[in-house]
């Protein structure tokens, strides 16, 4: 295990001193409100106002309240078309841009015209290009119901994949960006989001929640850290003001007998919102399968999230997400695993019969993953220019792998040797808090993250191959498959060599008394010789238990400075990773974008250093190697060789090592 820093430059403890200036993550929306007038100065009711932007597909509508009022919420970074139509009146229209969290006020006057005037401005998009120094790519809901996903059960990495260039997509739900292994992170609604997301470690956000999604594929701003060659940014949908309940109910049957049943709503009043999403989706085909042929893959998965929104006064908002998401499947099998007529252990045929006398049968591994996620966020109106965020989050993920009912059945010569289970938990806590202040030219943005990870991982280990870690060698160096062996001293009797690693014609490593304590290839007790532990008469699973508490500290300042048709991004971040391995790091983030405007073209240059920590899915169990001097507390031995080493008190931290060595 080892972090990956892109920079030599060690953190800089000042940067606390932002603390005093603000507390991380802003939110990914802001909001639009404006009043309508006559040329005399009165307001107009009943008007229609429309906000749209045709690159991401964005488009609301609303009409002005008694007062001429209107309120867009919610609403995702990004420019946008204005426009106001109304009776008696000719129609307007203007730009505005949302840049941060801070409301977005406009004032709108109307003329007097004969006849109601519709102004169109979203045949052409040019104008609202952005002139931001990041790349990214926007995509809308309204544009994203319109892809055509390749996977029912990763929709959203479907979606990245389909409309982001640059990113390649990988199996099961995985995809990288700019040649970077699965570095990818989440900021949903500003909650940071930095564990892997492919289907075989973790479930996504429903596609239904989404409202629009942001992909940052260049440079990214200083507000983002740990996996950031992709961040991907969400803005999830809200019922805040939506006087009338609105919603769908969505059902599908496709290929590989996929059956997908969906239903949301989003309701509310203009202080309080609810939105609802609840799917479920079965499928015989969950994961990607290694054959053409499909089978042993069914799965199925059940989502449900719920955003509640309430104003408490003018200035004041309470944001909360709530998900539970459960999913189970089937790995799928190779044709060997599925077809195979019995436990072979590469070189006998039982006749489909395990060691232990008892059918094998096809292997049959499977998963399951449920994830719940709590993540509350306060906003408070500072001044017209000045937000502040402060909210937290609970995340977990619990894993578990089974294994076939009979472990003798995972056994595919070439493949997998061993029989293996695994529980594993992935709890995320922590809170978070931002500043935003928009002012002229400058839209600054201050924060601090500070969460705790904690890992809790059990595995069983059982080897199911023979040949694996041979107690006796026939005459040409070949390993003697007998269970009923597990004494090198019996050899000789048998006609056969010991497998002692003396014998130059050996083509397998020599017999590690430690791992036949975990044999379960061998039926006969095991001799005192090997030392197994106590009460250990015949070969059993090994049981691995290892913890973990990950503590993360962020901190960053940033401004986006606009000027005619330049746009500069001055940055600086500070991260403190302390886990298995412990390291700080200082993070400036510089860009600069020109708007050539007669071609609609905008030129970026960007620079950014970034620490990338370790992934924590199995960090515990891969973090524990051959040369380490403590594991779990416990002084294991320093000789260098994990397969050779003799028993002490630290004979299970020692086995574990020899069986990582030994597994890969």
């Amino acid at each position: 295990m080892r972090i990956v820093v892109r920079s030599f430059v060690v953190f800089v403890t000042q940067l606390v001193l932002l603390v005093c200036i603000a507390n991380a993550q802003v939110g990914n929306s802001g909001s639009i409100e404006g009043v309508v007038k006559d040329p005399s100065g009165a307001v107009v009711p009943g008007a229609t106002v429309q906000i749209a932007n045709p690159v991401s597909g964005y488009s609301r509508s609303t009409t002005t309240d008694a007062n001429g009022s209107f309120h867009f919420t919610n609403v995702p970074f990004n420019p946008y078309h204005l426009t106001v139509n109304a009776e008696r009146f000719a129609g307007s229209s203007q730009d505005a841009e949302v840049r941060s969290g801070v409301p977005v006020h406009v004032e709108i006057a109307l003329k007097i015209g004969s006849a109601a005037t519709t102004v169109n401005v979203t045949e052409n998009g040019g104008d609202l290009i952005e002139n931001d120094p990041t790349f990214h790519t926007d995509v809308d809901r309204d544009l994203f119901q319109k892809m055509p996903l390749e996977s029912a059960s990763s929709s959203v990495s479907s979606l990245v994949t389909l409309t982001t260039p640059g990113v390649a997509a990988d199996s099961n739900g995985l995809f990288h960006g700019l040649g970077d292994h699965a570095s990818n992170s989440f900021s949903v609604d500003g909650q940071p989001i930095t564990d892997q997301q492919s289907k075989v470690f973790s479930n996504q956000i429903p596609a239904d929640s989404i409202q629009s999604l942001e992909v940052i594929s260049g440079a990214p701003p200083a507000e983002f850290g740990d996996k950031t060659s992709l961040v991907i940014k969400v803005t999830t949908r809200s019922g805040l003001g939506v006087n009338k309940p609105v919603g769908s109910v969505v059902a599908s049957y496709g290929s590989f007998g996929t059956s997908n049943l969906s239903f949301d709503m989003a309701y509310g009043g203009d202080k309080w919102g609810n939105f609802i999403a609840v799917s479920g989706l079965n499928s015989g085909r969950f994961l990607d399968p290694p054959e053409q042929v499909t089978f042993h893959d069914k799965g199925n998965q059940e989502n449900v999230f719920d955003r509640v929104d309430y104003q408490f006064s003018q200035k004041d908002t309470l944001h909360l997400n709530l998900g539970f998401t459960r999913s189970w499947f089937q790995n799928p099998n190779s044709y060997d695993a599925q077809l195979a007529t019995g436990w072979n252990g590469v070189t006998v045929d039982n006749g489909g019969l395990g060691p232990d006398g008892q059918p094998v049968g096809p292997q049959d591994q499977r998963s399951q993953i449920r994830t719940f996620n709590i993540a509350p966020v306060w906003t408070r109106l500072i001044s017209s220019n000045t937000v502040l965020n402060f909210g937290g989050f609970v995340r977990q993920d619990q894993y578990n792998y089974y294994p076939s009912r009979n472990p003798f059945a995972d056994l595919t010569p070439g493949l997998q040797q061993q029989s293996i289970a695994q529980d594993r938990r992935l709890t995320n806590t922590g809170v978070r808090s931002d500043i935003s202040h928009v002012k002229g030219i400058h839209n600054i943005k201050a924060g601090i993250v500070y969460q705790q990870t904690f890992l809790t991982e059990k595995d069983r280990l059982g080897i199911v191959d023979p040949t694996f870690n041979a107690v006796c060698l026939n005459p040409d160096g070949s390993p003697f498959t007998n269970p009923g062996l597990t004494d090198p001293a019996a050899c000789a009797g048998a006609g056969l060599l010991p497998n002692n690693g003396t014998n130059p014609l050996a083509t397998v490593p020599a017999f590690n008394p430690l791992l036949g304590c975990y044999d379960l290839t061998r039926t006969a007790a095991l001799p005192a010789s090997d030392g197994c532990p106590a009460g250990l008469a015949t070969s059993s699973t090994y049981l691995f238990r290892g913890h973990t508490d990950v503590k993360q500290l962020a901190l960053y300042v940033q401004d986006t400075i606009t000027k005619g048709n330049w746009a500069f991004n001055l940055g600086v971040r500070g991260d403190k990773y302390n886990g298995l391995a412990g390291r700080g790091e200082f993070q400036p983030r510089l860009g600069v974008a020109y708007n050539i405007k007669p071609s609609s073209t905008v030129l970026r240059l960007s620079y950014a250093r970034t620490m990338e920590t370790p992934f924590n899915e199995n960090l515990v169990l891969s973090s524990v190697g051959c040369n380490d001097p403590v594991v779990n507390g416990v002084i294991t031995s320093t000789t260098g060789s994990c397969l050779t080493v003799p028993l002490t008190p630290g004979w299970r931290n020692e086995f574990h090592a020899g069986l990582q060595q030994a597994f890969g």
